[in-house]
């Protein structure tokens, strides 16, 4: 017999909570009582779920945040709008999250934090998110839908594949457009010679 649930929703293997409203807790450097964080911005996460650190913001708070909204090693941080990133987060601990985001903190130790951050990511879940989202201006997402959507359950070894060869694809694709940009650089520097020669 199969040992593993077919599938679970993913609000019943974790708790998932909005980040912080920054309007009411921020003021400025210089502040009595400020505290400096470093804040996980939207363009921190790459479409493709990558966290660039150098792209964080410093974040003045009127004192201490809630050590809920700062993140864990495990959390998995999906983002409400367009184009929906999820990430896990691996030593990026201690960072700021947003309103923008929402964090999920799995409690059961059958799914690995990188395996669903992949899955939110995929094609298939974007675009369900996309159906879901209450406006068509600035597409948003509920965390009742977020609670909502069904992941598969698969042994750990497969979980492992999948986000091994999740990394080869993104190591692929950075490859590629590092190619691109400096094939264009290249193109344009001969083009430029071309006009000014002639």
């Amino acid at each position: 017999t199969n040992q593993y649930r077919t599938k679970m929703e993913i609000g019943k293997i974790s708790t998932i909570q909005t980040g912080l409203m920054l309007a009411r807790k921020r003021t400025s450097l210089g502040q009595e009582g400020s505290t400096k964080y470093n804040l996980l911005s939207l363009k921190s996460i790459s479409t493709s779920g990558e966290i660039s650190p150098s792209e964080s913001e410093i974040f003045f708070s009127k004192g201490p945040v809630e050590e809920k909204y700062l993140t864990k090693r495990g959390d998995v941080i999906q983002r409400l709008t367009v184009p929906f990133t999820a990430t896990s987060i691996k030593n990026e601990e201690g960072l700021l999250v947003s309103s923008n985001f929402v964090i999920i903190r799995l409690e059961d130790s059958n799914f690995l934090p990188e395996y669903v951050a992949i899955f939110l990511n995929s094609e298939y879940i974007k675009k369900k998110l996309s159906k879901l989202s209450i406006s068509k201006t600035i597409p948003l997402v509920k965390i009742s839908h977020l609670r909502n959507i069904s992941i598969k359950e698969i042994p750990q070894d497969m979980q492992k594949k999948i986000i091994d060869f999740n990394k080869l694809r993104n190591m692929e694709k950075n490859i590629i457009e590092q190619l691109f940009i400096e094939k264009k650089k290249s193109a344009n520097i001969v083009l430029n010679k071309l006009l000014i020669n002639n």
